[in-house]
């Protein structure tokens, strides 16, 4: 079965126009579809109260319980998710690495790691943490997490903008990193790393912030050196097969 949900959470940036811009999509794209919403709410003090080393914490906890629980109660094996922050993206990875028993490559497209903990982000804003995030069991204590990714499983691209603790973390815990020139010389490089994890499910997650923002700039952080759209869809293209 086939879900498409739409989780425009926004307390991960502590920025309520993410929450506009996912409801935008929702409505430009998706009128005619059948989806499942997420519940959000945008009533939130401002600014956002800091608990446990996360802004917002007590918000995003209960939005990322309820929207796993969302997604177990719907019980879908394949899904397209639309967000919000790329913290929107942490309760659907969860639920699909629980369903297929870890057997599930996880490909983040971005700019940036994602891969903070909460002692280690210089601005305690979770949607630094997402990924990381999903590697513990409770996800910092924000969501139920039984089955975690490892990072065997994941295959980073077009990072170009790494904290010190994210380049540490992924040299020292060997996650696979797919630069925008390995995708230059290789099209199929991503797909080759997939491939080598051993997964045979994949999920796709995409910042178009891994863009060049002379290609898209309409991302909070843009980064120079990033792919172009033609690069980016001939990398996804070879992921086909496996998708």
């Amino acid at each position: 079965m086939k879900t498409i949900i739409v989780n425009p959470q926004w307390q991960g940036g502590a920025d309520p126009v993410t929450h506009a811009g996912a409801m935008e999509l929702k409505e430009l794209y998706l009128n005619s579809c059948e989806c499942a919403l997420a519940p959000v709410a945008l009533n939130d003090a401002n600014p956002l109260p800091k608990s446990h080393g996360v802004v917002g914490f007590e918000a995003l906890k209960g939005q990322m319980e309820e929207a796993l629980g969302l997604l177990r109660r719907i019980g879908p094996d394949r899904l397209l998710a639309i967000g919000g922050g790329c913290d929107a993206d942490a309760p659907v990875i969860a639920y699909l690495n629980e369903r297929y028993g870890g057997d599930l490559a996880v490909v983040w497209l971005d700019a940036h790691g994602d891969l903070n903990a909460p002692a280690e982000s210089s601005t305690a804003l979770f949607y630094g943490m997402p990924l990381r995030s999903l590697m513990s069991d409770d996800c910092f204590g924000l969501m139920e997490n039984p089955r975690p990714l490892t990072c065997a499983q994941v295959v980073h691209v077009g990072a170009r903008d790494l904290d010190d603790a994210e380049e540490a973390f992924m040299g020292s815990e060997g996650v696979a990193r797919i630069t925008v020139e390995d995708v230059r010389r290789d099209a199929c490089a991503v797909a080759k790393a997939v491939q080598a994890t051993g997964c045979t499910h994949v999920y796709i997650h995409l910042d178009l912030d891994v863009l060049d923002p002379a290609e898209f700039p309409n991302t909070p952080l843009p980064v120079e050196g990033g792919l172009l759209a033609v690069e980016l869809m001939e990398a996804l293209e070879s992921l086909a097969p496996a998708a």
